[in-house]
């Protein structure tokens, strides 16, 4: 068991300056205030758990009716330290590990709504395990989003259940759907043109986009419509965007200058099929 006040606790960052001159304050999450982690060795019951004020027979103040005798390491005396606690002031430590592995893939079952767009949503998303962590008195798990590529997070038993193993013939249709030996790296602005709206719109596309520092990101969209802008410095010149709902934005509305698309390739019928819901 372990005392409530530990989720308080790990919020909190140890900082500290070794150089009062220049005040570079450093943090360590590592703080020797928390709560230590304790074996329950005894159980006893308070005899006298509330007292009452003899005069008006008013309650004066209530104890926790049981005692729990917890044995933990104090690591102030390096010896391990007994001492009886409230029940009420503690709380179960489940260490109940789930296995998983590198090897495979997970779904997550999530609900993302695509802006302006009433007839589709992501139902799933692909994951794969990154590590596992112990966190003071509970594990953490990380995966990678096989999608975006961000390291998603979950810990309590209510997030894990979102988590399932996918089959081998769901592990296939992910494999095709992430398969990028299918990406186009030429003849990008000639194929995001008016004439073939028909090829790309109202379709799902998979982007490696660069920014306007260069850096480069994978984008899942659902592409909306071409938008054509004439440029007010050259009307010869024109400025070709794609509106489209991002998955890395959560299904918002983006617009993508298809100047900056590095590569693209249309996602697969296995992607629609398996994480694409009406």
């Amino acid at each position: 068991m372990i005392l409530r006040s530990v989720d308080l606790e790990l919020g909190k960052k140890k900082i500290w300056s070794d150089d009062d001159e220049k005040q570079k304050m450093k943090t360590n999450n590592l703080l020797d205030y928390l709560p230590p982690l304790g074996s329950v060795i005894d159980v006893k019951y308070n005899d006298d758990p509330q007292k009452f004020d003899e005069k008006n027979g008013k309650p004066i103040h209530k104890k926790s009716k049981v005692l729990i005798k917890l044995r933990w390491l104090n690591n102030i005396t390096s010896k391990y330290s007994e001492e009886y606690i409230a029940f009420d002031a503690l709380k179960f430590v489940y260490n109940n590990l789930i296995n998983f592995s590198s090897n495979k893939y997970y779904f997550h079952a999530v609900k993302i709504y695509l802006e302006e767009i009433t007839d589709k949503k992501i139902v799933k998303s692909p994951l794969k395990i990154k590590d596992i962590l112990w966190k003071h008195y509970f594990y953490i798990y990380r995966f990678t989003d096989q999608f975006s590529g961000e390291i998603k997070t979950f810990s309590s038993e209510k997030e894990m259940l979102k988590i399932s193993e996918a089959g081998k013939e769901a592990a296939k249709d992910i494999q095709k759907s992430l398969d990028h030996k299918e990406f186009k790296y030429k003849g990008i602005l000639d194929f995001f043109k008016t004439i073939r709206k028909a090829d790309f719109e109202k379709k799902w596309f998979e982007i490696q986009y660069s920014d306007k520092n260069e850096k480069y990101t994978k984008r899942i969209i659902y592409i909306n419509e071409l938008i054509v802008e004439k440029t007010t410095i050259d009307p010869m010149k024109e400025t070709r965007l794609l509106k489209a709902n991002c998955l890395l934005r959560n299904g918002s509305i983006r617009h993508f200058n298809v100047a900056r698309i590095r590569s693209y390739r249309e996602l697969p019928k296995e992607f629609i099929e398996t994480f694409v819901a009406k």
